[in-house]
C-alpha cells in the first residue's frame, strides 16, 4: 500500500501499525518473564494490557520546493507512546524504543518500495519520560518521535 496524499494520515497510521505488528518490540521484566508490547490506537486507561505502544495521529508538514506550489515535500512526524508497568522500570521502555528504531532502521526498504515512505536525517526523537497512575495502577511512559516523508 503506497502512502497518497490525499488520504495521507490513514495512511502512514496503517504502514506503521503494519511494521510494529510484524516486529513486537520485546523486553525480560524484574522477574525473567518476556514481556512483548501491544500496538493500540490509543491509551487504554480502564485496565491497560501493558506494555502498550500508542500510535498517534501523523502530523503532516508540506515544504514548497518550487515557488508556483508545483513541487512540495511532505514531512511526516509520528509520535509514538511506550507504556510499562512501573515495577518494569525504563528499562523496558528503553528496550522497546531501541526496538521500535531498529524495526525502522532495518526495514528502509521495504518502507520505500512498500509503502513510499523514507527516513529522515533525524528521523528519531526522545521526549517526555513519565510516571502517572491510572486506576490504581503505576505506569512508567515515554514517547518517540520518528519523522519521515514520502519518497
Amino acid at each position: 500500500m503506497t502512502v497518497l496524499s490525499a488520504t495521507i494520515r490513514s495512511d502512514v497510521y496503517s504502514a506503521i501499525r503494519t511494521l510494529l505488528v510484524a516486529n513486537k518490540p520485546t523486553y525480560t521484566d524484574p522477574d525473567g518473564n518476556t514481556q512483548t508490547y501491544t500496538i493500540t490506537a490509543e491509551f487504554q486507561a480502564e485496565n491497560p494490557i501493558l506494555p502498550q505502544i500508542t500510535i498517534n495521529s501523523a502530523l503532516i508538514s508540506p515544504t514548497l520546493i518550487t515557488l508556483d506550489g508545483e513541487t512540495n515535500e511532505q514531512g511526516i512526524a509520528v509520535q509514538l507512546d511506550l507504556y510499562v508497568k512501573d515495577k518494569h522500570g525504563y528499562k523496558g521502555i528503553d528496550a522497546g524504543v531501541d526496538g521500535i528504531q531498529d524495526t525502522f532502521l532495518s526495514n528502509q526498504t521495504s518502507l520505500k518500495d512498500d509503502d513510499g515512505l523514507v527516513l529522515m536525517a533525524d528521523a528519531f526523537d526522545e521526549s517526555n519520560p513519565a510516571e502517572f497512575t491510572s486506576f490504581n495502577q503505576q505506569i512508567k511512559t515515554k514517547s518517540i518521535i520518528i519523522k519521515l516523508k514520502l519518497a
